[in-house]
């Protein structure tokens, strides 16, 4: 019997296509859609969930969501022109007083975060809404990458601002994290199954590891697709 399993988000949905393409000898269908080829400027003020309705024939046992996600890179990954710094989760509104740099709180930059994915906590809803009665499950992002000189040879969108720098990897580390608590919280939201490669592809240091980058400033490859497709399919129960 054939299983439908249907992927939808943006530019990180990208690395699980080869790996899905090799399970269709297994009988499991991975349907991605990529958002952005509904997000042309003709369509940009459309919903977006008839277009995902028209691309899905079969029902899909399951829906894995990986919406927007290069929040904290927009953030962090280049220094800012006006440096900053956030607070701790614990103690987020006081500045440890050892840094010139533009002090903003935890729970402000989390608001921030918060309003600027409105838009996917919605869509995350209405898609599920949608397929009730498929498995949910939401794919975080994957860490970011540290490596300057990568960087600087793949800067993708970041080209133009390469030349003001790295922003400090504690600042990028904090931007991840609070990001990954707003997915999570939109997980949590909806009953889904919400999954954090972090401790398999990531450095001790938390970012990730170089094995899994791939040719632009944010995305994982193919390798780093194959890790997400399998704790896909281990979070279905679906033996290969």
């Amino acid at each position: 019997m054939q299983r439908n399993i249907l992927v939808v988000g943006h530019s990180h949905t990208e690395c699980l296509r080869e790996p899905a393409a090799s399970l269709a000898k297994h009988g499991i269908n991975v349907n991605i859609l990529n958002i952005r080829q509904f997000e042309r400027p003709k369509h940009r003020k459309a919903a977006v969930l008839p277009f995902i309705t028209r691309a899905v024939a079969e029902p899909p046992d399951a829906v894995c969501l990986c919406l927007v996600g290069n929040r904290h890179n927009i953030l962090g990954l280049i220094e800012h022109p006006q440096p900053f710094s956030i607070g701790d989760d614990a103690i987020g509104s006081v500045p440890d007083g050892n840094s010139d740099r533009w002090f903003i709180p935890y729970n402000l930059m989390r608001d921030d975060f918060l309003a600027h994915h409105e838009p996917a906590r919605k869509l995350t809803h209405q898609i599920y809404n949608k397929f009730k009665h498929a498995k949910r499950i939401v794919l975080n992002p994957p860490p970011p990458i540290s490596d300057w000189e990568h960087l600087k040879k793949y800067p993708g969108v970041f080209r133009d601002k390469i030349m003001l720098g790295p922003g400090p990897n504690e600042l990028r580390l904090k931007l991840y994290r609070i990001q990954t608590s707003v997915f999570k919280e939109i997980a949590d939201e909806n009953d889904a199954d919400f999954i954090d490669l972090s401790g398999e592809v990531a450095t001790e240091d938390g970012f990730l590891k170089d094995c899994y980058f791939n040719t632009d400033p944010t995305h994982g490859n193919s390798a780093y697709g194959a890790v997400a497709m399998n704790h896909i399919l281990e979070q279905l129960g679906y033996a290969l």
